[in-house]
């Protein structure tokens, strides 16, 4: 079997060509490079006590690790901040433009604060969601091109919710719920996955058209 290799001008995109063979052509097993865009904590509800905050806090950081850790798994090189925490970037603004552009998607997991932070009604004094609210910033700059609006999916971890996307995704597809851990056998984790990797699951496709009988 011949040896092959993936050449790439940006991280996550490329051709496969197969080594003594100087013509490229287009592979539609390049990986993808997707980045989850998320508030760590995803409600706005300020009754809560702070033990109740950092349970929240916390489910929502291991249902996106989660989500990371099986897209990999199935061929998608998944970026989230919590796998550069313990070597963390010199600016994480610049680390979050950068994925946020360089990803092929980018999955956006709506919540009620994911939604206030991004359409930039978080209130500037709060003590939460200073990331998030940049990565809303870099998200509306990049839709003055009409060529990124598709890299932005919104994603649910609980029942979807229209009035949790940030309104100029509203007449978008939403992808969920998506439980925890994903897994193949989870129709609507294989209906995100497909969109990712561009292609549909084996007996998802439609049949052929045959031949009009008259």
């Amino acid at each position: 079997m011949a040896h092959e290799a993936t050449t790439s001008g940006s991280k996550g995109k490329g051709t496969k060509r197969k080594r003594g063979d100087d013509k490229e052509t287009p592979s539609n097993d390049v990986e993808k490079r997707v980045f989850i865009s998320y508030s760590m904590d995803p409600y706005i509800d300020q009754n809560r006590t702070p033990l109740q905050r950092s349970v929240d806090v916390a489910e929502q950081r291991q249902r996106v690790k989660s989500l990371a850790d099986t897209l990999r798994d199935h061929g998608v090189e998944s970026w989230i901040d919590q796998y550069v925490e313990y070597n963390a970037p010199e600016l994480w603004t610049r680390w979050m433009e950068e994925e946020i552009s360089q990803a092929d998607y980018v999955l956006m997991i709506c919540s009620p604060h994911y939604k206030e932070c991004v359409m930039g009604k978080k209130n500037e004094e709060a003590v939460s969601g200073f990331g998030v609210r940049f990565e809303g910033k870099v998200i509306y700059s990049l839709l003055s091109r009409p060529e990124n609006h598709p890299k932005f999916l919104p994603v649910f971890f609980g029942p979807v919710n229209h009035d949790h996307v940030p309104t100029v995704f509203a007449g978008g597809h939403f992808f969920g719920p998506i439980e925890t851990p994903p897994a193949l056998a989870h129709e609507k984790y294989n209906v995100l996955l497909s969109k990712i990797l561009g292609r549909q699951p084996p007996g998802q496709s439609p049949p052929p058209v045959k031949k009009a009988p008259f």
